[in-house]
């Protein structure tokens, strides 16, 4: 039988979906300057119908499914096997690059996985797109946030 939950496995594939799925928001809220809770629900739906885990191919290029068929294909993980970060970035890149044309945002998406972001690289990919997320998937400790990262993550964040 196939799996009823991703309990166990699935949080780091979760934590990238909602990674996307607030920068997709930011981005379609901001062409549509609006304070009208009925177009905010609209873009909402939308955004999340991206998402959903009932579909795979085009209609919901986010789903769990798709990122682990991806996932398959790229590293020779399935259902079941946890993803790191790397693997959770690249997936959702793949999942992107696929599927933009469905829906068609003006989004790129670089990753620098040695942790070292690279200005020329984002220069180059915003002559390309009008806007990027850049993903930098780091392990910042085992168990917890290792507390030496705190100065490096509040500058970030600032």
């Amino acid at each position: 039988g196939g799996f009823t939950s991703d309990s166990g496995w699935g949080c780091m594939i979760r934590v990238g979906q909602m990674m996307l799925a607030y920068t997709t928001m930011q981005i379609e809220k901001q062409e549509y300057i609006t304070h009208d809770n009925e177009v905010t629900t609209k873009i909402f739906r939308e955004v999340v119908s991206l998402f959903l885990d009932s579909q795979d191919g085009p209609d919901a290029p986010f789903s769990i499914q798709n990122l682990i068929r991806v996932g398959e294909r790229m590293y020779n993980k399935t259902a079941g096997i946890w993803f790191g970060a790397n693997s959770v970035s690249h997936c959702l890149k793949a999942c992107h690059d696929e599927y933009n044309i469905k829906y068609n945002i003006d989004l790129g998406i670089k990753i620098f996985n040695e942790g070292i972001i690279f200005q020329d690289d984002i220069a180059e990919e915003l002559t390309l797109k009008k806007r990027l997320l850049i993903i930098v998937p780091q392990r910042l400790g085992l168990k917890r946030v290792e507390e030496h990262f705190f100065p490096q993550i509040k500058e970030i964040l600032e």
